[in-house]
């Protein structure tokens, strides 16, 4: 009987010390991370916020652990346009993504401007843009002078400022004739 007793607790020594052997080997075939390092392709990349996956990960520049797979970067700045980009980073793997932010193109609208005499040079910001009427696209969102020039005796110079809004069209009515 003591035979079997001491068998036994062979046994049970050696399933125990497999299973740790087991669990150690399970642990060592981990993917080991990658790391990803994000870069600035110029002065005003530099400081801009990360986030990776949709979480705040710091800002430029940046060298991030990351798990093997794919994950979202993304890089932004007011007054930019958001960097966004999906990569594959494999196990041990060192990414490097340079980023150059560019300036996010500025809120236009328009403006129509008629009166009451045809074909009258129009100014708007001290520039000719052409005669009465007059349909002009792609005004930076703000105030704009706009200037009709008198043909002459019996009709009086416009002058005005005009509050043009984004994705707007904003109509200016001039009366040239006394």
């Amino acid at each position: 009987m003591q035979g079997l007793l001491g068998v036994g607790a062979f046994v049970r020594a050696g399933l125990i010390v497999g299973l740790l052997a087991l669990s150690v080997g399970a642990r060592a075939q981990e993917p080991a991370p990658g790391v990803v390092v994000i870069t600035a392709g110029d002065d005003a990349t530099t400081g801009a916020a990360i986030r990776i996956d949709g979480e705040p990960s710091g800002n430029v520049p940046l060298r991030k652990t990351l798990a093997p797979g794919r994950h979202l970067v993304q890089v932004g700045k007011r007054g930019y346009v958001t960097f966004s980009k999906w990569v594959n980073l494999a196990a041990g793997q060192v990414m490097t993504i340079p980023v150059t932010l560019q300036l996010q193109a500025p809120k236009t609208g328009s403006l129509l401007i008629t009166a009451d005499v045809t074909g009258l040079p129009v100014f708007i910001d001290g520039q000719r843009r052409g005669g009465t009427p007059l349909i002009v696209d792609g005004l930076v969102e703000g105030e704009h002078s706009v200037e009709i020039q008198s043909p002459g005796e019996g009709y009086q110079p416009f002058s005005q400022m005009v509050m043009v809004k984004a994705n707007e069209r904003t109509t200016v009515e001039a009366a040239i004739r006394l």
